[in-house]
């Protein structure tokens, strides 16, 4: 078979296959079969009138063909499939929602902007992806500089090292605050799920626990200035209390107040620690024990107090991803108090080996749903202890779980979230109409 007969089969294949991939793009914004049927025609044409233009009238090569055909194949994979996910549970966020040209019988200029936040969220293989993409990223950075500055953590004074994705710096920044529309909003949000749980006799918290940056803020680096006095989470804070209404649980300043005792995040990963943990379970609790006086819930004399090390940490696998031994000795001399006890619960996967879903089981009183980020890990340990059943969900979208809250009949919901994500708080809890 010569050059000829090659190449216009490669043509044909390839201005067939980007038919295909349109007809599947189109059918998901349309349900009219006639579009779907005109947009792969108008496709196929285009294509082969063009490549055919290129490849045989142009002469180029096999090589350069194949190429091109690798090079098409690529940048069309991501949209091989499209998945149907609300919520990413791993960057703690809900996804962008697929968008229409017309809204309200105009057409809608947001169109491009949003169908490109859609595909970036929901592309095949997406997880996988950002996954390899990022470790080869790190790999070849630490070869060349043995150290990685990356856009997801960096060295502050002291040695702390500090989480920048996911608007952190900002955060740090107080560079967004709330508007008073924004803060209304949220505070409906709040007031309604309230009343929707308590129409279940389900008492509900909302817990926000202060990111690291903001405890710490003494080791930031130079030349990042705050923008706003307050952040969103005490503009929050301080807008509920005054209203009276609801409120929100920011243990940011007990935290201040035993920053004294010890260091209560790791110096080398996002969370707060063992003991930061703990301060910040009993300000909840302080809460809780109002509306449930009988709750006896744990204090320090129930635990030994030891002083220890800690080496490791997602930030510091970002910065230094072998953590060679001169790594590994700067960190190790960092003590963080820590607290033991016997642990008086039971834990299992309610999903095999998944830490998404999990539930504790104790002698005492009370079932109690958690919905959480990775943050709940600093004092699942004590919760657990205090209440007889507690399911900890890795979610923050509370509208997928209205059904099953309804079926587990749990006296006390926890909705603790970060406060880096505080601003996506009033669609999060919002019930459903």
């Amino acid at each position: 078979m010569n050059n000829k007969y090659i190449t216009m089969i490669s043509i044909i294949s390839v201005a067939l296959f980007c038919s295909l991939l349109s007809f599947y793009i189109v059918r998901v914004y349309s349900n009219e079969p006639s579009i779907w049927f005109s947009c792969v025609v108008i496709v196929f044409i285009s294509l082969f009138k063009s490549m055919h233009f290129l490849f045989i009238k142009s002469h180029y090569s096999i090589t350069t063909i194949s190429y091109i055909i690798l090079m098409v194949s690529i940048f069309l994979f991501p949209i091989y499939q499209i998945d149907t996910l609300t919520q990413d549970d791993v960057e703690k966020r809900a996804l962008a929602k697929k968008s229409a040209l017309f809204m309200n019988d105009t057409i809608n200029l947001n169109f491009g902007r949003d169908t490109e936040d859609w595909l970036q969220d929901h592309f095949y293989q997406r997880a996988t992806i950002v996954h390899l993409y990022n470790t080869i990223n790190t790999w070849l950075e630490y070869k060349v500089s043995g150290k990685i500055t990356n856009n997801k953590a960096f060295v502050g004074k002291d040695d702390w090292i500090f989480y920048k994705a996911e608007g952190s710096i900002a955060n740090f920044q107080n560079a967004k605050l709330f508007s008073q529309d924004e803060l209304i909003a949220t505070e409906h949000a709040i007031k309604k799920r309230k009343e929707w749980l308590e129409q279940h006799g389900i008492a509900y918290y909302v817990f926000i626990p202060p990111d690291k940056n903001r405890v710490y803020p003494e080791y930031y680096p130079d030349g990042i200035f705050k923008v706003n006095d307050k952040g969103r989470a005490e503009q929050l804070h301080d807008f509920l209390k005054e209203k009276g209404d609801v409120k929100i649980l920011y243990p940011y300043q007990e935290l201040l107040a035993h920053k004294n005792e010890g260091l209560l995040y790791w110096k080398t990963d996002t969370h707060w620690n063992n003991y930061g943990g703990f301060i910040g379970y009993t300000a909840l609790m302080n809460v809780i024990t109002q509306d449930f006086p009988t709750i006896t819930p744990l204090t320090q004399d129930d635990f030994i107090l030891k002083q220890e090390p800690h080496v490791g940490g997602d930030l510091l696998s970002m910065l230094y991803p072998t953590q060679d031994a001169t790594v590994k000795e700067r960190y190790s001399k960092v003590l963080y108090p820590t607290l033991y006890s016997k642990r008086e619960y039971d834990f299992k996967y309610l999903d095999t080996n998944d830490i998404s879903r999990v539930r504790t089981l104790s002698p005492r009183k009370y079932k109690v749903i958690v919905f959480r980020d990775s943050f709940t890990d600093g004092f699942l340990p004590y919760l657990s202890q205090v209440f007889g059943d507690v399911e900890y969900i890795a979610s923050h979208n509370m509208n997928a779980y209205e059904d099953y809250i309804i079926e587990r009949k749990p006296d006390i919901v926890i909705f603790e979230m970060l406060e880096r994500f505080i601003g996506t708080l009033e669609k999060n809890i919002l019930p459903k109409e």
